[in-house]
């Protein structure tokens, strides 16, 4: 249930980012993971970790909009998210499906 509300937060958000044509950097930026405060206090003393969650993310929101821009369906994205996150915390699983469909929608339009 968690997933599914995260999925339609991050549509629309990404619906009205997608009008502006903001970036994937810029997704992330409002990712509710990079503002949680347990991120950043990790950021605070291990910075590399969390730049790798930044960076991954990033590509996953990217990779989301070539898919889009290729034709493939938001279904097969939340899919293929949902595979590749098991065994991950919620906020983890969270954060992914955000990026993804944030990212599918920057590229579908």
């Amino acid at each position: 249930m968690k997933t599914l509300i995260a999925v339609l937060i991050g549509s629309s958000m990404a619906l009205s980012f997608s009008a502006k044509g903001t970036p994937c950097e810029e997704l992330w930026g409002v990712n509710p993971q990079s503002k949680s405060e347990s991120f950043i206090q990790v950021s605070q003393t291990q910075p590399e970790i969390t730049n790798e969650v930044r960076d991954e993310s990033i590509k996953l929101c990217e990779t989301a909009a070539m898919s889009a821009k290729k034709g493939l369906p938001l279904n097969y994205i939340i899919r293929q998210v949902n595979k590749s996150s098991r065994g991950l915390p919620d906020d983890g699983r969270v954060s992914m499906m955000f990026m993804a469909v944030g990212g599918w929608n920057i590229g579908k339009n």
